[in-house]
């Protein structure tokens, strides 16, 4: 899973934790790619790895950090990538989660249609969102 935060004391985004734990319940392992790592209480059986905001890294090493643990995941024996609401994660990830054959599933949940959500559509083996309203592109990717 590749998600911007977790963190169970975050007002917006302290949902995630939830998500990973019942996730956990469900598979084998979960390995999750986070931008910011905070405070969070899950199983043993989840790995969460940062690339670096809580850490005051710069934008760019960020993203060398992001790129970096994408390429670790896609030769490791990761089953799918699920990405949260971010399509630049897609974006980011794709050639490095492709060459290792990774089937990959965009989350989002927004009225806003942009050029990054277009092209990371393109990409993404399957589209997953909460209302047809929150995901407004023509898609036969889509469930909802």
């Amino acid at each position: 899973m590749i998600t911007q935060r977790v963190d169970e004391q975050h007002d917006v985004l302290g949902f995630t934790a939830g998500w990973i734990r019942t996730l956990a319940q469900r598979v084998d392992r979960v390995d999750v790619l986070t931008g910011y790592k905070g405070e969070y209480n899950l199983p043993s059986n989840v790995t969460v790895r940062s690339f670096g905001k809580e850490l005051g890294y710069s934008k760019p090493r960020r993203i060398l950090a992001f790129e970096k643990q994408c390429l670790q995941l896609a030769t490791s024996s990761v089953d799918v990538v699920f990405a949260h609401m971010i399509p630049n994660y897609i974006l980011g990830s794709w050639p490095l989660f492709k060459l290792g054959r990774k089937p990959m599933v965009l989350w989002y949940a927004h009225g806003h249609v942009d050029y990054a959500l277009r092209a990371a559509h393109r990409l993404v083996d399957a589209v997953v969102t909460s209302t047809p309203q929150s995901f407004r592109l023509p898609s036969d990717k889509l469930t909802v």
